[in-house]
């Protein structure tokens, strides 16, 4: 996941030991990949969109598409009110106007299996799921630029075990407990918006 933030720089601590490249398909395998960006784009609206695509590897190695998904959904950054949402699956719109004017928090994943139908475990369902996720990783970025506020009631707390990344004695909850900043890790030096490390403004999740 990508996270861009216009003409702000924001030194975040780059991913460890990231992969050079991506390692040969081998035959008879399937492999899902999909990827969400969030982009501000104005004072008050978060832009989030996703696309995923479904891979089969033929006995001769010929990788052939097999499903792609995208979701598109405008969030306000007050309120995480969703204002604008649009999906599609193979090239078929879904019909998720049902979840305009939902937030993007709690309660969010109930509403969307109680008013959109879409195929459990699909491609579509995957993407739609993830935002709420993206929404909070989002609001990262957000209150790092003063954007955002941290609400007070939640200020100095570790979301323990809710997701690997906020797993009891891993890298960012021990960051908290010893005063440090959980996603800016170790390295806190400004970093160039050309640095080949990660663009200004953006906070990545694989």
């Amino acid at each position: 996941m990508r996270i861009r933030v216009e003409d702000t720089v924001l030194a975040v601590a780059p991913p460890s030991e990231p992969l050079v490249e991506q390692p040969d398909l081998r035959p008879g395998l399937v492999r899902r990949t999909s990827s969400l960006d969030a982009v501000l784009v104005d004072d008050v609206t978060l832009r989030l969109t996703g696309s995923g695509r479904d891979a089969d590897v033929d006995d001769e190695g010929s990788v052939a598409v097999a499903g792609h998904a995208s979701v598109e959904a405008d969030v306000h950054v007050a309120g995480r009110t969703v204002a604008a949402i649009r999906a599609a699956a193979d090239g078929r719109p879904i019909d998720v106007a049902p979840m305009m004017g939902t937030t993007l928090g709690g309660g969010f994943r109930r509403a969307l299996s109680d008013r959109v139908h879409v195929e459990a475990g699909s491609l579509a369902a995957l993407l739609l799921d993830e935002l709420p996720g993206g929404g909070i990783i989002a609001g990262v970025a957000l209150i790092e630029a003063g954007i955002a506020r941290t609400d007070p009631r939640y200020r100095g707390r570790v979301p323990l075990d809710v997701c690997a990344g906020w797993a009891e004695g891993g890298t960012m909850a021990t960051a908290v407990r010893n005063g440090g900043n959980a996603y800016r890790g170790r390295d806190r030096r400004p970093r160039r918006p050309s640095s080949p490390v990660a663009t200004a403004g953006t906070t990545r999740r694989h």
